[in-house]
């Protein structure tokens, strides 16, 4: 058995439907590895979660309520009342192998890292949207990672000394959590070798639009980390160049079919620049039309997240609700 304690903290926020199949097999990964806690912090559920959590995990994990605060803020919470050495964070809709810390503990045993991330595998029978943006992003080589997002282990003095997340934003705090341990020099790992299953995947186009119009807010929640942001350059870039191809819509003094081939290609330049990216990355080509149509949509959807982010600045600075996070 490791020596080494985990603290398995699990944030939940309306989860009914991935709830119970999550903490099950969290359960067989904890009974497996032999020296490990469940925490459970329910964010003010309105939909039976809180109840299926205190009916039937109550007796297996520590199950707390901290009611409308980011989901940074109740991850810190967790740290707050774990015991463990590893602080192991898995969010409400994720699937994990039943070999999961275990092989988080041989990992940290044979790499020099503070921090595990692991990768996602698809499920058996994978809709064409949950493909393609994970094999797009997780079809990568194992070894250290500058920045991080998903299912990932700890060291509890690595995340102690950074401060742990930043509990005013409201998306995308393990990034921003990923650049400050790599500004103290903590060095962050990911392997494929306890890959997770992410069954809340959006399965739609719509459903793909609305996660990442909420993931998009991250972009602009975080002023120093907005300056030099990558996808914040290029949503704007997009927007720039669909705003361009609207006007040539109505100026240009050409046919209406030249004037829509010329409003499409401006509009496909910047999500066909990032899909070549990623298949450089990938060393391979994965359906290219596809591919494109999801990056599409992404951009489209991170330029409503810029709309909400500057109405949500001007009306309230109040904080939102943990909803369940999309890996990219």
């Amino acid at each position: 058995m490791w020596v080494q304690r985990i603290s398995v903290i699990v944030p939940v926020y309306n989860s009914i439907q991935h709830l119970k199949i999550c903490l099950d097999s969290i359960l067989v990964a904890i009974e497996r590895h032999g020296n490990a806690e469940l925490i459970l912090l329910d964010n003010g559920s309105t939909d039976g979660s809180y109840e299926l959590l205190l009916s039937e995990y109550s007796q297996k994990a520590r199950v707390f309520r901290c009611a409308d605060v980011t989901v940074a803020a109740l991850r810190n919470e967790g740290l707050r009342v774990a015991s463990g050495e590893y602080l192991s964070f898995i969010d409400s809709d994720m699937l994990v192998p039943d070999h999961y810390l275990e092989t988080a503990a041989s990992l940290f045993d044979t790499v020099d890292t503070d921090a595990l991330v692991s990768t996602f595998a698809l499920p058996p029978s994978p809709d064409w949207v949950g493909e393609t943006w994970t094999r797009l992003h997780w079809n990568t080589p194992e070894g250290y990672v500058p920045l991080y997002s998903g299912t990932f282990i700890i060291k509890r003095h690595a995340f102690e000394s950074v401060g742990g997340f930043n509990p005013t934003l409201i998306t995308d705090e393990d990034m921003e959590l990923g650049a400050r341990l790599n500004s103290a020099g903590c060095k962050i790992y990911k392997s494929p070798r306890f890959a997770c299953v992410h069954t809340g995947e959006p399965r739609t186009l719509g459903e793909f639009f609305r996660r990442q119009s909420w993931h998009g807010l991250g972009m602009l929640a975080n002023p120093e980390k907005s300056r030099m942001n990558k996808p914040l350059i290029m949503t704007l870039c997009h927007f720039g160049l669909t705003i361009l191809g609207a006007a040539g819509l109505v100026l240009l003094p050409v046919a209406p079919g030249y004037r829509l081939l010329a409003f499409l290609r401006l509009s496909l330049v910047v999500p066909a620049i990032t899909v070549t990216y990623r298949f450089w990355g990938m060393r391979a080509v994965y359906r290219p039309w596809r591919s494109l149509v999801l990056y599409y949509v992404y951009y489209s959807a991170r330029i409503t997240s810029l709309f909400r982010f500057m109405a949500a600045h001007f009306h309230t600075n109040r904080p939102a609700k943990y909803s369940p996070r999309s890996h990219s």
